[in-house]
């Protein structure tokens, strides 16, 4: 079975190892509206991403990308690099389909490697990822939950990712603003907004 949205296509595949019936069993399905298992992301015939698992809510355009990684070995076999070309290709894939919101993480069972980072790609644990759920931030933007965590869920819409740094950047009484900053600034926005738009 193939989801297409051009480029993309997100194929599924019918291997199901056993070291990933715990991670399935870990997951939590009652925020989201559908799931997609051991799924191929495709750009233009290539390979440039596998997750485990996808999961979606359509009223909240929000998706979320996992992997799941059962040892140390496979762990430490992503490098950080990886991981975010990972995270960025997550990005314009859920842009694509259509979500607002989206995020990748990485899934591992053992609480030593939970406390270290891939980037900036969160990790979570194993057995507390059954207890995170969808839910709204001080701001009402998405966020991926538990009783100790929070993990937020970022925009696929990077020129408005800039513009809201760009509010904050200018926000302030402490410094003037200078003219060429702000030109600068919107230089790199055109640039962005160019970019997203071929």
């Amino acid at each position: 079975m193939e989801f297409k949205a051009e480029p993309y296509t997100l194929r599924l595949s019918l291997n199901s190892p056993k070291t990933e019936m715990d991670f399935r069993e870990n997951l939590n399905f009652s925020w989201c509206n559908s799931a997609l298992f051991n799924v191929e992301a495709i750009d233009n015939r290539a390979t440039i991403a596998e997750y485990d698992a996808i999961l979606w809510n359509e009223l909240e355009k929000v998706i979320i990308f996992i992997e799941y990684k059962d040892s140390p070995s496979a762990k430490n076999n992503m490098k950080a690099h990886r991981a975010q070309q990972i995270k960025a290709s997550s990005r314009n894939i859920a842009r694509t389909f259509g979500f607002r919101w989206y995020n990748f993480i990485i899934v591992v069972n053992s609480m030593e490697l939970s406390k270290e980072k891939k980037g900036d790609s969160a990790v979570v644990l194993l057995k507390e990822l059954k207890n995170y759920l969808l839910a709204k931030n001080e701001e009402d933007n998405p966020v991926f939950r538990n009783s100790a965590k929070e993990i937020e869920f970022e925009s696929t819409l990077e020129e408005l990712t800039l513009v809201d740094k760009l509010l904050k950047k200018y926000n302030r009484k402490e410094k003037p603003v200078e003219i060429a900053d702000v030109l600068n600034d919107l230089e790199k926005l055109k640039k962005k907004i160019d970019e997203m738009n071929r």
